[in-house]
């Protein structure tokens, strides 16, 4: 009897600190996001630059070329290593304060180009300096939205505003 009578007692304690655990304790203050001063200011850059075609046995990998990123006054702000190995064919992705730059990369169309971009906070800009074929913009851009190379070819979205 002693047994039953402490299985109901700890079970009932358990209950009451249940039913308790449902009441809510009021927070103060409202939560929202971070503040903006918070936040990074950099975004991302990809640049589909030219390939380079590299075989490892009979298998064909096509590397990206490496490319520079020049500050407004024209120094070389990053020197930028385009593929991790011989294999990779995936261009890098690259983290820059929010800004304006140029891009000094070849283009497989056009030979070397200089390309004037802008970095927004958690925006990526991309580049497809690759063969025509390789990018065909979005079907509802418009002409307005993009920039192009001196053939004609589109190699993606113009800054807005520019």
């Amino acid at each position: 009897m002693k047994e039953q009578y402490l299985f109901v007692s700890v079970g009932a304690a358990m209950l009451l600190t249940s039913c308790a655990s449902l009441q809510s304790i009021p927070v103060t203050g409202t939560a929202g996001p971070q503040p903006a001063r918070l936040y990074p200011r950099e975004g991302t850059l990809k640049v589909y630059s030219a390939t380079d075609e590299h075989f490892d046995g009979d298998t064909a990998y096509y590397p990206h070329t490496d490319y520079r990123i020049l500050t407004k006054d024209g120094r070389v702000f990053k020197h930028v290593r385009n593929a991790i190995s011989p294999s990779d064919e995936i261009p890098a992705t690259v983290t820059l304060p929010s800004g304006a730059y140029t891009v000094v990369a070849e283009s497989e169309a056009s030979g070397i180009v200089s390309v004037p971009i802008v970095v927004q906070t958690g925006r990526t800009t991309v580049l497809y300096l690759e063969r025509k074929k390789d990018w065909t913009p979005p079907a509802l851009a418009r002409e307005s939205d993009l920039i192009h190379l001196p053939n004609g070819q589109p190699i993606g979205f113009r800054a807005a505003g520019r």
